[in-house]
């Protein structure tokens, strides 16, 4: 099953920014009236922590470690590549990730990307997490693949506060879990 779900989902760019929202709504709706107002990432790591969604990727819901996360960079290292440019290929990456970038084939520029981008997700199939920028990616990857997740994990109205804040696997996972309408708010610039 999914993570707790309401009629209406609202979400938010940053947890402050959440809980904000959250206050707000209360103060002009009745008592257990407000949505349940979260991040994309939040909602993600709940969603890839359900045991289905275990199954499916083969990874638990959680977040790699500080020190995970520089364990991770000394396994690229063996990579080959000139710590300088790894830096900035992990970044354009992970970039690629949230711009859901089909992350296969020819899509890289060349093997040694391609080659950087299997040892990163061998590593995080092996420490069974997440990078925390991955989360949405992740949670859209499972709920385009599994439609009985996606129907599970959707509600009715989904309104997303600063919506141009958000990545755009985090825009696409809100899309998703509208069954109903999708309502952006956002800064008209």
């Amino acid at each position: 099953t999914a993570p707790e779900t309401a009629t209406e989902t609202a979400s938010a760019a940053t947890p402050a920014a959440a809980r904000a929202l959250e206050g707000r709504l209360a103060a002009h709706l009745d008592a257990g009236a407000a949505p349940r107002v979260t991040t994309v990432p939040a909602f993600a790591l709940a969603l890839l922590g359900t045991p289905e969604a275990v199954a499916h990727t083969g990874r638990r819901g959680r977040v790699l470690l500080r020190f995970e996360e520089n364990m991770l960079m000394e396994d690229l290292k063996t990579s080959g590549v000139a710590p300088r440019r790894l830096a900035e290929m992990v970044k354009f990456l992970s970039r690629s990730l949230v711009d859901l970038e089909p992350m296969e084939g020819s899509w890289f520029y060349d093997g040694q990307e391609e080659h950087v981008f299997s040892l990163m997700a061998r590593h995080l199939r092996f420490r069974e997490a997440y990078r925390e920028g991955e989360l949405p990616r992740a949670a859209w990857d499972y709920l385009s693949a599994v439609p009985e997740a996606r129907a599970a994990a959707s509600v009715g109205h989904v309104l997303v506060d600063d919506y141009q804040m958000l990545s755009r696997a985090s825009q696409a996972v809100a899309g998703l879990l509208a069954a109903s309408t999708l309502t952006v708010a956002g800064d008209p610039l």
